[in-house]
């Protein structure tokens, strides 16, 4: 019996945090682009964005910009990814009104082949309350070519 209302406590956790249910499967970049905006306050430079084709093993660099077009200050802010394999650097934790912070990423492709999706989800404050935004971020990996020396 604990372990139901154990559960039950964190299935409505999750409901209370999420802003909307993401699919169960995004196989490609067209999947993301149709997924609702997260709150009105901030708006990502590029919502879902496919980085310039690399081989496996290779480290894809890029970067998105975080505005704040709401009027009241975000704090707290910090990004997260689905994946071990990303490094994340945000230039600042507090946007200001009208303000913009920078969100590098870098995606270590190693083991992967195809189109690797990566979720990248932003977390802050307004109001002394949690919000979240997601952006996505799709790399092209292929093999690499095998050597003939």
């Amino acid at each position: 019996m604990g372990c139901l209302v154990s559960l039950a406590g964190l299935a409505l956790l999750l409901v209370a945090i999420t802003p909307y249910s993401l699919p169960r499967s995004t196989n490609s970049i067209q999947d993301v682009e149709t997924l609702p905006e997260s709150y009105s306050s901030i708006r990502f430079s590029e919502k879902a964005t496919r980085q310039k084709p690399v081989y496996a093993g290779e480290i894809s660099h890029g970067s998105v910009a975080v505005e704040n077009v709401g009027n009241k200050v975000i704090a707290d802010v910090a990004v997260m990814s689905n994946c071990w394999c990303s490094e994340i650097n945000l230039s600042k934790t507090t946007i200001g009104p009208g303000e913009s912070t920078q969100v590098d990423f870098s995606i270590d492709t190693k083991g992967r082949d195809g189109d690797f999706l990566n979720t990248f989800v932003l977390r802050y404050s307004e109001d002394s309350q949690s919000r979240y935004g997601v952006f996505y971020v799709t790399v092209p990996v292929s093999p690499r070519p095998e050597s003939t020396d």
